[in-house]
């Protein structure tokens, strides 16, 4: 099983979140130890219709059976963070824009890919915000690549040959940026309206740069990401 691990250091923007992702073998969720109240569970998709709330259940119950199986996996998942952080777990509503909502003095993200599933779960001040995205190598196609990557990241790509898929990396550090800025603001943000800028020395960690025409949105300049991959998924994270 390939894991590739990166480093992370602290700088200006304050530290990242290292998952460290262990290798699941036969089981189907392991707890990440990420950070002192922040708590990670990651594993494979399944059947947890059972395991949670009626209300959860009922979310997309006219959803295709594959999207409900993710669904139930994140909201699973939450309900095992909760307890892993010592709360009562409360079921995760969703907003319009099917944005999980945190019970109150909590912060987190879900994501998933086809076949995995990972959440990010915190009741420190510490943090206010925390997004992460997991993606399959390659699913940035050369179609979309000039759709989500601005002139600058596009010019970027040869420095990060050295890693899979560094065109798929961007578009996820992009998507883990939304996610943790976006509960904080309430705004979109375009792809194109953030360029993603990788450490220097190392590339083992990345700021993000706001470059659109929403003030609110700056506030994501002082946050930090950090990346890894396992197995044939990339996984971003960024903290606010």
């Amino acid at each position: 099983m390939r894991i590739r691990q990166r480093s992370i250091r602290s700088s200006r923007w304050g530290p990242s979140l290292k998952l460290n992702i262990p290798s699941l073998g036969s089981r189907d969720q392991v707890v990440l130890e990420v950070d002192k109240d922040v708590v990670g569970v990651f594993g494979k998709i399944g059947d947890y219709s059972k395991e949670i709330s009626d209300a959860e259940v009922e979310a997309v119950k006219d959803a295709v059976p594959k999207r409900q199986r993710e669904f139930f996996t994140g909201r699973y998942f939450a309900k095992v963070a909760q307890e892993l952080l010592g709360v009562v777990p409360a079921e995760i509503k969703q907003s319009s824009n099917r944005r999980p909502i945190w019970p109150r003095g909590m912060v987190g993200s879900i994501s998933h890919s086809a076949s995995l599933a990972m959440v990010i779960l915190s009741r420190s001040e510490k943090y206010s915000g925390i997004g992460i995205d997991m993606e399959l190598e390659g699913r940035v196609t050369a179609s979309l690549l000039p759709l989500v990557l601005t002139e600058r990241e596009i010019d970027l790509l040869p420095s990060l040959s050295d890693f899979p898929s560094p065109d798929t990396l961007i578009f996820s550090a992009k998507e883990s940026v939304y996610k943790a800025v976006n509960p904080i603001v309430g705004l979109m943000i375009d792809f194109k309206e953030v360029e993603i800028q990788f450490d220097d020395r190392s590339f083992s960690s990345f700021n993000a740069r706001y470059i659109g025409p929403n003030s609110d949105n700056l506030i994501l300049n002082h946050g930090r990401g950090s990346f890894e991959s396992y197995e044939d998924h990339l996984v971003t994270t960024f903290v606010m």
